[in-house]
């Protein structure tokens, strides 16, 4: 039974690869690309064209065999050369993290990696810091400390520029023209004794 499923799978892949095949060819002929370093329109070669799969692994080499056998230069990468890329790896440790978040090693790559630009000798303080826990336990626990301290600090900034705002309300209330209470202290200062003005003059 597992003999027949091995040649029907690989039957398959050979229909699929003949299919690619012949669309490859179909393009080659219909399909013009622009030219980069031109910038017109050119008939299509075989290095403009790549094929992405799924997986690499046991799919790859049999895909450029039957390519070849059809007239069609084709050459595959190794299994590891994409997905072994610091980009790629960055990405799959973050998807990682997402799914659970208690995992040291996704957890350190992540902290590594460009997204936190943290150092060597950071991540070694960061896990001096409680070496009772675990290194994502650590890392959470600071995480949380520093949301926490953000928080306060908008509040506190917030609180202090409401402050600020009242404060500014009132002196230009007290320093507008016509303004009620300014007319009342007007009359009460006007009710008391004049000040003597200059040279002996005497009001009207």
């Amino acid at each position: 039974m597992d003999e027949w499923a091995q040649e029907l799978s690989n039957a398959l892949k050979d229909f699929r690869g003949k299919l690619l095949a012949e669309e490859i060819k179909h393009l080659m002929k219909t399909q013009p690309v622009t030219d980069k370093a031109a910038g017109t329109l050119r008939a299509a070669h075989y290095s403009d064209i790549v094929i992405l799969l799924r997986s690499l692994s046991g799919w790859a080499d049999s895909l450029v065999e039957v390519l070849n056998e059809n007239g069609i230069p084709a050459h595959t990468v190794s299994s590891t050369g994409y997905f072994s890329t610091v980009e790629v790896q960055t990405v799959l440790s973050m998807l990682r993290l997402l799914d659970n978040p208690r995992q040291d090693i996704p957890m350190a790559a992540v902290l590594r990696s460009p997204m936190a630009g943290l150092t060597d000798e950071e991540l070694a303080v960061l896990r001096l810091e409680d070496g009772s826990v675990p290194f994502h336990e650590a890392v959470l626990e600071l995480a949380e400390g520093l949301y926490e301290e953000d928080g306060q600090k908008e509040i506190s900034d917030s609180e202090a520029d409401s402050e600020a705002d009242q404060k500014q309300g009132r002196n230009a209330s007290c320093c507008t023209p016509g303004n009620p209470g300014k007319q009342n202290s007007a009359r009460s200062a006007g009710s008391g004794r004049r000040a003597p003005l200059p040279g002996g003059a005497r009001p009207y």
